[in-house]
């Protein structure tokens, strides 16, 4: 199994304002990986303990899942 090796672990809170729902408080995690340099994964998430949203404001900020059959496009690297 590979290392996890992260070079750089940043973790802190930021308050966000979505058009739609409105104020939200989250957590985040930026973490930059030595195998790929430059690349940094934001991980954003709702405080430990913080109610679900259920509110009409946030249902409407996202479309509703699609209906029927789907397809994925083949990915470049399948023959």
């Amino acid at each position: 199994m590979g290392a996890h090796n992260v070079r750089f672990h940043r973790t802190d809170h930021k308050s966000l304002h979505h058009p739609t729902v409105g104020r939200l408080d989250l957590e985040f995690e930026a973490m930059e990986f030595p195998a790929r340099p430059g690349l940094t994964v934001l991980v954003y998430t709702a405080p430990a303990g913080t109610p679900p949203r259920t509110d009409s404001n946030y249902s409407r900020a996202w479309p509703p899942p699609p209906t029927g059959p789907t397809t994925t496009p083949p990915r470049n690297d399948e023959h």
